[in-house]
């Protein structure tokens, strides 16, 4: 069966609430972004959460997908991408407010480092 026939087909069926098609979808794709995911966070748990959370993205808006503007994979990978930017963001930030936590309570800060 061609691909794009059978990513018709479950898209159709996903869009129809069939849980056993998300499922098939899922154990087809889950890998792939999961290998994207860790590549880039780095941290096994926050690359787990986020793996449930590109999956429930693409779940809930398994509507507004239009295959004539683009392949199924690449809008899912696209939910994916923007997830992964989504998290690396936060942790980023959340390093950083860690850092300035550390330098206001004892650690070392900016004009500790001043000759």
């Amino acid at each position: 069966m061609n691909t794009q026939i059978n990513d018709q087909h479950i898209v159709e069926e996903i869009k129809r609430g069939n849980v056993k098609a998300f499922d098939s979808f899922y154990s087809q794709y889950a890998s792939a972004f999961y290998g994207d995911i860790k590549r880039t966070l780095l941290q096994e748990d926050v690359s787990e959460q986020t793996l449930i959370q590109v999956f429930m993205n693409i779940w809930s808006n398994i509507k507004k997908y239009n295959p004539d503007n683009e392949k199924f994979f690449l809008w899912t990978l696209k939910i994916a991408k923007k997830e992964i930017r989504k998290r690396k963001t936060e942790i980023v930030i959340e390093e950083l407010f860690s850092c300035q936590r550390s330098t206001t309570n004892g650690g070392i800060s900016p004009n500790d480092l001043k000759h």
